[in-house]
């Protein structure tokens, strides 16, 4: 088997094992459930409650995404190396004609597309109630929320690898 074979195979799993993470499928619930209320309980212009624009959905979302993202990305990469050393599995994956790196690299990818998906579950119904509700201004904006979010979460689970490999 190859090296791209391997980390195909052990990302796979990680996505598995993090669907399966009460921790992650709550995260991803709790930012689908929060951005779709801050989506609703924006001002809009003369309008005393309601469904705005993107613009402002976009910046009512900056503090949830300061907030989540970062416990999410953390969460789940300081338990990805850590809990296979306790449990014990991870001598025993290494004992398979797999690489260290391969090992890295699967995890990473597979948890980062979890990640990556959560968010944009998240963001895109928020974006479906916006967009149904409201106006298509600030589009631009809440896009660039949405990618930043997605790169905070990748930047947050790289930065979990390493203190999951470093520390015992």
């Amino acid at each position: 088997m190859g090296a791209l074979t391997n980390v195909l195979l052990i990302a796979r799993k990680e996505v598995a094992d993090a669907l399966r993470n009460r921790w992650f499928v709550l995260y991803a619930l709790a930012i689908t459930g929060l951005a779709v209320a801050l989506s609703a309980f924006s001002l809009g212009g003369d309008e005393a409650a309601g469904y705005s624009g993107f613009g402002r959905t976009a910046a009512s979302l900056v503090n949830l995404v300061l907030l989540m993202v970062p416990l999410m990305g953390l969460s789940l990469g300081a338990s990805a190396i850590a809990g296979e050393r306790e449990s014990g599995t991870l001598s025993l994956l290494l004992s398979q004609p797999v690489t260290r790196l391969d090992v890295l690299l699967g995890k990473f990818a597979g948890l980062g597309l979890a990640l990556v998906a959560s968010l944009a579950l998240g963001f895109g119904v928020a974006a479906a109630v916006v967009a149904v509700n409201g106006d298509a201004i600030g589009l631009t904006a809440y896009t660039t929320v949405a990618v930043l979010a997605m790169l905070l979460a990748l930047a947050m689970l790289a930065t979990g690898l390493l203190i999951s490999t470093l520390t015992r």
